[in-house]
């Protein structure tokens, strides 16, 4: 497990989840996506692309927030983290799935 980092670039919260995400880091990683959705109005964008893996609850969680209505984005997810996403439940661009950063924080700015 590797420390995650957290910046805000403009109308955007990047939440970067770099090794191993496990189901310890849940309740955290919800805190933030929850609070930087509902005390800015901002779009979260989890930057997945040092993750090498994604606990399949943490996965849910995201999945949830975007079903939810939140403005999640995930960003760079390989193939195998992007399997994960879709066992959890992702759907029909929920979460929004960008291909790059500067992809994401441009639609972001939009």
């Amino acid at each position: 497990m590797s420390a995650s980092t957290y910046a805000i670039h403009g109308n955007a919260v990047v939440l970067g989840l770099p090794g191993e995400v496990g189901v310890e880091q849940l309740p955290g990683l919800d805190r933030v996506v929850g609070s930087a959705h509902r005390v800015a109005g901002r779009r979260v964008l989890i930057d997945l692309t040092a993750t090498r893996h994604l606990h399949y609850r943490v996965a849910e969680m995201f999945v949830g927030h975007a079903a939810d209505g939140r403005r999640v984005g995930v960003v760079g997810a390989d193939p195998y983290v992007r399997q994960i996403l879709l066992l959890a439940g992702a759907r029909d661009g929920e979460p929004r799935e960008y291909p790059s950063l500067g992809e994401a924080l441009e639609d972001a700015a939009a």
